[in-house]
């Protein structure tokens, strides 16, 4: 399920990155999230607004799971 997750979250990033540039140093997809948040601004002047919500709680669960299952 994590798998099919980050490559949704991947997906919809690399449809922005389109749109406002990639870095091409960044590879994780917390770094990826946070350079196209940065050139949306550089192009746009406006900062962003990220909501999570209830949907996305699943996600965090199963990330959580994982990382604990590593220790």
């Amino acid at each position: 399920m994590l798998k099919r997750q980050q490559y949704e979250i991947s997906y919809r990033n690399t449809r922005v990155e389109r749109i406002y540039g990639r870095e091409e140093l960044t590879e994780t997809l917390g770094s990826r999230f946070k350079a196209v948040l940065g050139k949306a601004y550089q192009k746009t002047e406006m900062r962003a607004v990220v909501l999570i919500d209830e949907y996305d709680k699943q996600l965090f669960f199963s990330y959580f799971l994982h990382i604990l299952a590593e220790k």
